[in-house]
């Protein structure tokens, strides 16, 4: 699957590069900037770094709080988050599979530059699977 959303992987570039975030920063803060969680849940979905990438386990969490949030709403269906988060691993494993070894090298063990120059992937395939719930 292509990667759709220019803006916000523009966003988390602007925010890693221009306003010094962490991955994980960057990630949360654009989740709720694009309306995914509530400003007071950003702080509770950072991931501290300890030298691994952040940008995978800080997309669960933006996942499932926001799934979390929605159930409580009347009238939306339950989703699976399990399956959800499944999917959006399988298109991150693909997008890394066709794209440079800087991005395949992104993974517990990365150096935090690797982890930077895939976040705003991941963040896009973390849209596009939520967009198919309504």
């Amino acid at each position: 699957m292509s990667l759709r959303y220019p803006i916000p992987r523009l966003l988390i570039l602007d925010l890693l590069s221009n306003q010094k975030y962490s991955v994980s920063e960057a990630i949360a803060k654009s989740a709720c900037q694009y309306g995914l969680i509530a400003p007071e849940h950003v702080c509770d979905l950072l991931v501290e770094a300890n030298g691994q990438c952040t940008c995978m386990p800080t997309a669960k969490n933006v996942l499932f709080k926001h799934f979390e949030c929605k159930d409580r709403q009347t009238g939306v269906p339950p989703v699976n988050v399990n399956d959800v988060w499944s999917e959006v691993e399988r298109l991150v494993d693909a997008y890394q599979g066709c794209n440079s070894s800087a991005a395949r090298e992104c993974g517990n063990q990365a150096q935090q530059h690797n982890c930077a120059r895939l976040a705003p992937a991941v963040f896009d395939y973390l849209l596009q699977q939520l967009s198919r719930y309504p």
